[in-house]
C-alpha cells in the first residue's frame, strides 16, 4: 500500500500518534530541555540532548547546538541570532508545523508556506529604567503566506484553528510559571572597574543607558524574522535585523547577509530531527536572554562574572496540540530554570543581581506574562484575513 503523504507528513503515522494519545494520554506528556553556557558579553551556546516522553528519556546520539548573541547595535558581537530572533523563530516554526500537520489531517494541501514575524518591545524595561514598561514583547504579529489548491474558506479555517493549537504561540499568549533555582559560587574577586567587563564594553553600555534615559523613544525596538517551510516539520528561518526608535529618530539596523538556521521536530513527532524543535528553541531564547541580561547588568554593577549556565526544562501535554481534551492547554505548563553562577562579591549581592535579571529578561518576561499576538493570512497572493 502506497504511503499517503500530505504536506510532507505521513497521514497514517500522524493518525497513529493521535490514536496513541487517545488510548493512553500519558504518551502525550513531553519534557523538552536545553543547557546554555555563557561565554562572554552576549555570546552563549545551547545544547539540546533530547527529551522525555511520559518520563522516558530519549537522547540524541549527536546533540543539536545553537549559538546566541546580540547585534552590535545592542552591544553584542553580532556573530549570531539574538534572543528576540530566536523567540520569533520558535513561534513561526511552531505555527508552520501546526499548519502542516493539521492541514494534512484535514486534507488541506500546502504547496508553499512562509511566516513572517515582527515583535515590538521597549528596552527601558530590560534596563530597569521604568517600572511602567514591561521587559518583554508588547506586541507580536505573525503573517502567513500560503499557496494551496484548496479553497480560501478551507485555508482560512485551518489558519484560524492552528492559531489556537500551536504550543509555542499559546505559550507566549498565556501566563506560564517559571520556577528559578540558583546555585551560587561567590568569589573574592574585587569589583570590575575597567572598560572591558567580561566581554561587555562598559563605556558603550553606560552611554546607551544615558541615551535612553535622556530620550526614552530610543528604547522602542521592532524585531523581525521570516520562516520558510521546507516540508513536514522542517523550516529555515532568516533574521534581517531590527528597527530602533520611531519618527525622525528611526534607525533601521539591517544585516547585509541575514543569519539563518534550520529547525525541525524529532522523529517521534514525525520530523527528521535536522535541527532544534520550536519547543527547544523557545527555551534557548529564554536562556540566551537571561544570560545577556545578567552579563550586562553585572557589568553595570561592576560585579565580576566568571561563569554562567542555565538549564531549562519545560513540560507540555500534546493532547492540547492534537485537540483531544478541552481542559489541556497546548502551551508549556511549567518551566524550571536552574542557574549556576560564579561571580565576585558576597552571596547576598549575587542573589539580588539574579532576582533583578530574571525578572527583567525580555524573553523570560514574554513567556511569563501574556503578549498581545495578532495574525494575518495571504492565500495564493490574496489577503483574506
Amino acid at each position: 500500500m502506497a504511503m499517503n503523504v500530505v504536506n510532507g507528513v505521513d497521514v497514517a503515522a500522524l493518525g497513529k500518534i493521535i490514536s496513541d494519545f487517545k488510548a493512553d494520554p500519558k504518551t502525550a506528556a513531553f519534557d523538552f530541555r536545553s543547557s546554555t553556557d555563557w561565554h562572554s558579553g552576549a555570546i552563549v551556546n545551547s545544547t539540546f540532548t533530547g527529551h522525555k516522553r511520559n518520563g522516558v528519556e530519549s537522547t540524541r546520539a549527536q546533540p543539536h547546538q545553537l549559538a546566541g548573541d546580540e547585534p552590535q547595535a545592542l552591544l553584542g558581537s553580532g556573530q549570531h541570532v539574538g534572543p528576540a530572533g530566536h523567540l520569533l523563530h520558535a513561534m513561526c516554526h511552531c505555527l508552520t508545523v501546526t499548519l502542516a500537520y493539521h492541514g494534512a489531517a484535514r486534507g488541506v494541501r500546502i504547496d508553499s508556506l512562509r511566516v513572517d514575524a515582527e515583535g515590538s518591545l521597549d528596552l527601558q524595561g530590560f534596563l530597569g529604567l521604568s517600572d511602567k514598561v514591561k521587559p518583554g514583547f508588547k506586541q507580536i504579529h505573525l503573517k502567513a503566506y500560503i499557496d494551496s489548491p484548496n479553497s480560501s474558506e478551507e485555508v482560512l479555517a485551518l489558519f484560524q484553528y492552528a492559531q489556537g493549537r500551536s504550543p509555542i504561540c499559546s505559550t507566549v499568549r498565556h501566563n506560564v510559571n517559571i520556577a528559578w533555582e540558583f546555585d551560587i559560587e561567590a568569589t573574592d574577586a574585587g569589583p570590575e572597574t575597567g572598560e572591558d567587563r567580561h566581554g561587555v564594553n562598559f563605556p558603550n553600555l553606560a552611554a546607551t543607558v544615558q541615551a535612553l534615559t535622556d530620550t526614552p523613544v530610543l528604547g522602542k525596538c521592532t524585531f523581525y524574522a521570516s520562516e520558510q517551510w521546507l516540508g513536514g516539520a522542517k523550516t529555515r528561518s532568516s533574521h534581517p535585523g531590527f528597527d530602533q526608535a520611531e519618527g525622525e529618530l528611526l534607525m533601521r539596523h539591517r544585516e547585509e547577509s541575514p543569519k539563518t538556521y534550520v529547525g525541525d521536530e524529532p522523529a517521534v513527532l514525525l520530523g527528521s530531527d535536522a535541527g532544534p524543535s520550536p519547543s527547544e528553541t523557545l527555551l534557548h531564547a529564554m536562556a540566551n536572554c537571561v544570560s545577556v541580561t545578567t552579563s550586562y547588568h553585572s557589568a553595570a554593577r561592576g560585579v565580576p562574572l566568571d561563569a554562567f549556565k542555565v538549564d531549562l526544562e519545560g513540560d507540555m501535554d500534546l493532547q492540547g496540540f492534537a485537540d483531544l481534551d478541552d481542559n489541556v492547554t497546548p502551551a508549556y505548563r511549567n518551566i524550571t530554570a536552574r542557574v549556576r553562577i560564579r561571580a565576585g562579591g558576597n552571596e547576598r549581592e549575587i542573589v539580588e543581581l539574579l532576582k533583578f535579571t530574571t525578572s527583567h529578561s525580555p524573553m523570560c518576561d514574554s513567556v511569563k506574562r501574556p503578549v498581545d499576538i495578532s495574525f494575518s493570512l495571504v492565500h495564493n497572493g490574496f489577503a483574506i484575513a
